[in-house]
């Protein structure tokens, strides 16, 4: 559940990191809700430029990383 704050900043951005546990993502056509996973582990060059390219959300990469 969402506290009020929190759906007044999806209002205004497009990605929110809810509790520290959940990712948040608004886009035209899609809504992403992701577990929130930490940025420390090191991605290739490769999977990172190909992410860019299709404009995918940098904090939703390394969840995208995991499903590979």
């Amino acid at each position: 559940m969402l506290s009020f704050k929190e759906r007044e900043l999806l209002k205004s951005k497009d990605t929110l990191i809810v509790g520290r546990k959940f990712i948040i993502n608004i886009n035209e056509k899609f809504v992403f809700i992701v577990p929130y996973l930490d940025a420390d582990l090191k991605m290739l060059h490769k999977f990172k430029e190909e992410c860019r390219v299709l404009k995918i959300e940098p904090k939703l990469r390394h969840f995208f990383m995991h499903m590979k």
